[in-house]
């Protein structure tokens, strides 16, 4: 249907776009143009999800990734002019189709005055978050439950009126963060969008705007190594701005963040009361549902949609949680992990492979300070969550020592592997990261006993970053092999 509808919607235009083009031809806004001495410029709008291939887009139906909902459906466009009185909203220009689209011809104006002009954005918002009204010349956008950045309602709510003057900061515009959990089954309306441009016009110009989803969207490939088969149960994210309650209020930015040079932020600050965290469920895993059965070596899609969030964890990363149980033994498997990321920004997508393994690694650490210093050290031993921290309160050399089990033998020791076991373990390798140089010697693998040595210098302080890269062999003939990784953060204090 996608297909049969953009190759119409390319070979016959709509009467209003044939009236618009007829009206007023003009140049791409990044192109030469003329202007009209005495009679302005003209201006073309059009609007569509942000093209594809930039770093901050998932945006056409030609991506993997994207599916129903995710494109423009309903649209309204405010056209404002920065004059010495204020921002001056000049046009509001409504798009409701009964079919979902990438871009769309918006309108134009045929004599319009040089100068700034600013355009807002808002697609795919319910009745209940927006509303247009228009009779005769006069036309109103106002925004239904908006908030500002501390939380408080503003007097007089938010409103788009042509011909007047903005009464508010958009900048300060926020929203109830309740788009999370979206299920194109369950809505009409798809993923809210919004974004606001700038441009300066002093001829006849086509101007194109784009639109930013306000959820992410991570799709996780499941892939079950075990050997054995499974039932998914579920999977869980946390750390991640959950949804508004009266009990956890989380305010989100209607507009999305800008840096310095225009771009999207990649991390960004939240508003208040997202400080607020918990781990969210956000998917279950139906029993039942295609591909919730897995059977060894088969794989798993599930795409997921929820608030734009920065990880406040301990790591600055999100932790995944896994939930399986094995179709022969109904015992039920709680896995963790860290997905690598900070941030997760509106209309970004993230992909995140996952092996269910069957197998995990565990450390001993031993310090020796020198003669006369009595400097202690502690681990956090996040195991299921795929990462050490190891805090050191002075200099001195260190040793890890691995061991390799597998998920079964957990709680016997005696059935554990060191890295040296070649029957089991085929390579093994490290990465470290130390830009606060806490390292008079850098973390190494002893080549006879495959212990991590190093030495901490007495002077610094700070964070480094440890990677193991361990690969297991499953099977010997024919040879099957599987890469373990483990992140050890290793912390200096003075």
């Amino acid at each position: 249907m996608r297909q049969l509808y953009t190759l119409l919607h390319t070979l016959i235009p709509t009467a209003a776009i044939l009236a618009t083009f007829l009206a007023c031809s003009s140049d791409d806004v990044t192109d030469a143009g003329t202007s009209r001495p005495g009679k302005g410029v003209c201006i073309n709008l059009h609007i569509g999800t942000t093209p594809q291939g930039q770093d901050n887009s998932r945006a056409t139906w030609s991506d993997q990734m994207a599916r129903d909902g995710e494109m423009i459906k309903t649209c309204y466009v405010v056209m404002t002019k920065e004059e010495t009185v204020g921002e001056t909203v000049q046009e509001i220009f409504p798009i409701n189709e009964a079919t979902e689209f990438e871009s769309h011809q918006v309108g134009s104006i045929a004599e319009a005055t040089t100068g700034t002009y600013k355009f807002y954005s808002f697609a795919n918002f319910p009745d209940s978050e927006i509303s247009y009204t228009a009779s005769g010349g006069d036309a109103t956008l106002a925004l239904l439950s908006p908030v500002k950045l501390d939380g408080t309602k503003p007097d007089g709510g938010w409103k788009f009126t042509k011909g007047n003057i903005l009464n508010f900061d958009p900048a300060q515009l926020c929203y109830e963060a309740r788009f999370n959990h979206f299920d194109v089954a369950s809505t009409t309306t798809g993923i809210p969008m919004t974004n606001v441009e700038t441009y300066e016009v002093s001829r006849d110009v086509t101007i194109r705007l784009t639109l930013y989803r306000m959820l992410t969207k991570i799709r996780f490939d499941l892939t079950n190594t075990t050997g054995k088969e499974l039932q998914l149960n579920t999977i869980s994210l946390g750390n991640v701005t959950p949804n508004h309650t009266a009990e956890k209020p989380s305010y989100l930015t209607f507009l999305p963040q800008r840096d310095a040079n225009g771009g999207q932020l990649t991390t960004f600050p939240l508003p208040s009361g997202t400080a607020q965290r918990s781990t969210e469920t956000l998917e279950t895993v139906v029993s039942g549902e295609t591909g919730s059965e897995l059977a060894d070596k088969a794989n798993f899609q599930k795409r997921i949609y929820f608030n734009e969030s920065v990880s406040d964890h301990a790591s600055r990363q999100f932790p995944l949680e896994l939930k399986y149980t094995f179709t022969d033994t109904r015992e039920e498997i709680t896995r963790n992990a860290l997905i690598k990321l900070s941030s997760l920004p509106r209309n970004h997508a993230a992909i995140v492979p996952i092996k269910i393994t069957n197998y995990d690694v565990k450390l001993e650490t031993f310090f020796y300070p020198p003669i006369g210093g009595y400097p202690g050290f502690r681990e956090e031993n996040n195991t299921e969550e795929k990462y050490y921290s190891i805090i050191f309160e002075g200099g001195g050399d260190f040793v890890m020592r691995p061991y390799v089990y597998a998920y079964a033998d957990r709680n016997s020791p005696e059935n554990w592997y060191e890295l040296t076991n070649t029957s089991l373990i085929k390579n093994y390798g490290l990465t470290v990261e130390d830009p606060n140089e806490i390292f008079t010697t850098k973390p190494h693998f002893d080549p006879v006993t495959g212990e991590i040595l190093g030495s901490l210098a007495p002077n610094q302080s700070g964070t480094a970053t440890v990677q193991l890269g361990v690969t297991i062999i499953l099977t010997a003939d024919p040879e099957v092999t599987q890469v373990f990784n483990r992140t050890l953060y290793i912390v200096k204090q003075n």
